[in-house]
Parts: structure tokens; C-alpha cells; sequence
């Protein structure tokens, strides 16, 4: 059976329509739409970048016509996808507020689809299509005129209630900021969402004294320069959540150039690079004694933070990008695991 895919972009979350024959013998083409949220143009391999990585839509760019000169009709995500759903200007549906339901007399790609035989779906962020459910007197009046038929359009809705497949960990405080009754509100947590891991408190060693809660999944600390591992736990897995603070100033690359700067501590791209790959050497130690992950900090300078792998406009990369991919990969080559001390052999 032919399928015709088309790729709009990429995000960890996508909204996905897809439309297929209802029976096998049908020739008609399969239609998987996906609509990315909140993304820039530059950031596909597609359309020429050479840092970030989409080598799935590449696939879909080398087999489909890309378009060089394409914008979208609305500056909102929910009345432009009303426009990638009908054809018209959200003018036309009456959607040119974030806040209005799609009018159903209005009608859609998969209204015709749907007519014509094809089983029609969508799933993730279709729901603001039946306006904004946040406003509680928009909500009633959505209801009471009986204005959500979003949904109605499709043989298979799934709007709320999103996987977020990109979400695998949920930390319940940051260190110790605001930190109260951790052990009940984090196993509340755990038992909301028993399908991802849920850390206490990350940062554990943040403050003095260093308190480890004992709940949870993960046991996670934050050493800088250099990366530490706190003692492995025996019930949980030991992360360092925030090791780095490598950093150096970009002339013109930076948030506020009068500062004050913090973590410049480099002279430049070389001195720092190989203290970022010393610091992937001693993860390496820590991976033989039990460390399970490790969270470099950051990916951008923030503000006048300087210790990020690109600048803050994201214009220059301080490291050298191929040392520090090599770096990272060892991290995940097989190790043999050396006697390191748990805290249940310390409790002995």
C-alpha cells in the first residue's frame, strides 16, 4: 500500500493525524501528518544545520518536496493548525484567537478523508482546536452551545491526557529550594504517575548538612569542578544531575556585556575541551563503581552563566564538537564494574 508522509518539523512532542484506508485492497495512499510545536526552521538537517541532528525527517525531506519559502498564517500555534486543517485563513474558520473552538461547520482534510472511505485519527496537541479550556467562562460557553466537535471528526481522538513521551523523570525540588514534606509529596508522585521515575530532591549535597531523603527512585547529587559521586545506593540508582561549569567569555556572543559573568574559568575552546574530556574520564571511574547517569551543565550559556557548549545566541560552539562526541561515547562502552562501597555495606 502507497503512504504518503509529511513532515513539518520535529519537537519531542507532535501532533500526529494519520489516515489510512479501511480496507486493505483500497489503493489509496497512506497520510501520516505531523505538525511540529514551537520550532525554527534552521533546526532540521533538512534545511542545512549541521548540529542538530533529525535524521528521520531528512529521510522523509530526501523523499518528499521541501519547501524553501513557506510560513504559516497565524503567529498562535491553534489558529494556524486550524489553517493547516482546512485550507483557510483563520480569519476565514473564525479561530484568529487562541482562545476560540474550530467552528464545525468548518471543514477539514479529514472530514473529506473520512467521507471518502479513509479511517481518520489524531493524537497530542489537537485539543486547543476546541478553544482554550483554561478560561472557565469560555469552557462553559464551549459546552453549553455544544461548540467542542473536534474530536467528533475523527474515528480515533486522543487529545488530552498526551503520553509526553520526551518526560521520563519527574524531580519534586530542585536542592533544597522550597523544600517541605518530601517523603509524602514525592511518593504522591510515584503513585500519579507510576510510569516514569520520580527523583526527591535533586542536588542532595546542594546545602549543608547533605540530606538524602531516601525516597524515590534516584539519588542525585550536584558536584561541578570536578564531578563527584555521592556513596551508591543499594535501592536506587546514583546519578550526578549537575556536573560542568566550564566555561569562557565569546567576545560578542554574550547576554550582557558589561556582566558580572560566572564559570569563565577557561582561556578558551582547547582549555576547556580538555577539561571537559577529563571530567568524561573520571565519569568513566564513577560508571565502574555504580554511577548510572550523569547531566553535563549546560547546553547554552544562560544569562550571564558562561558555562555552556554553545554561546548564549547560540551562534559559536565552545568546545571542539568531535572530541567531546567522542568523550561522550565512551561513557557508553562495557565496563567492568569495580568493588565500590554501597550504603548498605557503609549502614554495616
Amino acid at each position: 500500500m502507497k503512504q504518503l508522509s509529511i513532515g513539518l518539523g520535529l519537537i519531542s512532542l507532535l501532533p500526529m493525524h494519520t489516515m489510512h484506508a479501511k480496507k486493505a485492497n483500497d489503493n489509496k495512499p497512506n497520510i501520516l501528518f505531523l505538525i511540529s510545536v514551537d520550532h525554527s526552521v534552521p533546526f532540521l538537517g533538512c534545511y542545512g544545520t549541521k548540529d542538530i541532528k533529525t535524521p528521520n525527517f531528512d529521510i522523509f525531506a530526501g523523499e518528499s518536496m521541501v519547501f524553501d519559502r513557506a510560513y504559516v498564517t497565524a503567529p498562535q500555534s491553534a489558529p494556524s493548525r486550524s489553517s493547516f486543517y482546512t485550507g483557510r485563513s483563520p480569519i476565514s474558520t473564525t479561530m484568529s484567537m487562541f482562545s476560540l473552538p474550530l467552528p464545525a461547520e468548518a471543514v477539514t482534510y479529514a472530514d473529506i478523508c473520512r467521507q471518502n472511505g479513509y479511517f481518520t485519527g489524531v493524537t497530542a496537541r489537537g485539543h486547543h482546536q476546541d478553544g482554550l479550556n483554561r478560561n472557565k467562562e469560555i469552557k462553559d460557553a464551549i459546552e453549553k452551545y455544544g461548540m467542542k466537535t473536534f474530536a467528533k471528526r475523527f474515528d480515533y481522538a486522543k487529545s488530552n491526557g498526551m503520553p509526553y513521551p520526551e518526560i521520563v523523570n519527574w524531580i519534586v525540588f530542585n536542592e533544597h529550594w522550597g523544600l517541605y514534606d518530601l517523603k509524602r509529596l514525592t511518593e504522591y508522585v510515584m503513585a500519579a504517575d507510576p510510569s516514569r521515575l520520580v527523583t526527591e530532591n535533586s542536588g542532595i549535597d546542594a546545602r549543608k548538612p547533605s540530606i538524602d531523603y531516601e525516597v524515590g527512585h534516584i539519588k542525585d547529587n550536584h558536584s561541578y569542578r570536578p564531578p563527584h559521586v555521592p556513596l551508591i545506593s543499594s535501592e536506587r540508582a546514583t546519578v550526578n544531575g549537575e556536573y560542568g561549569a566550564i566555561g569562557y567569555l565569546v567576545e560578542g556572543h554574550v547576554w550582557n556585556p558589561k556582566g558580572p559573568w560566572v564559570h569563565y574559568n577557561y582561556k578558551g575552546k582547547e582549555e576547556a575541551t580538555v577539561e571537559y574530556e577529563k571530567f568524561i574520564g573520571q565519569l568513566n571511574d564513577y560508571i565502574k563503581r555504580g554511577l548510572s547517569a550523569a547531566v553535563y551543565t549546560q547546553w547554552t550559556d544562560v544569562e550571564s552563566e558562561m558555562n555552556g557548549i554553545y554561546t548564549y545566541d547560540r551562534k559559536v560552539i565552545k568546545l571542539d564538537k568531535d572530541r567531546v562526541s567522542k568523550a561522550n561515547k565512551s561513557t557508553y562502552r562495557e565496563k567492568e564494574l569495580s568493588k565500590g562501597q554501597t550504603d548498605a555495606q557503609h549502614l554495616k
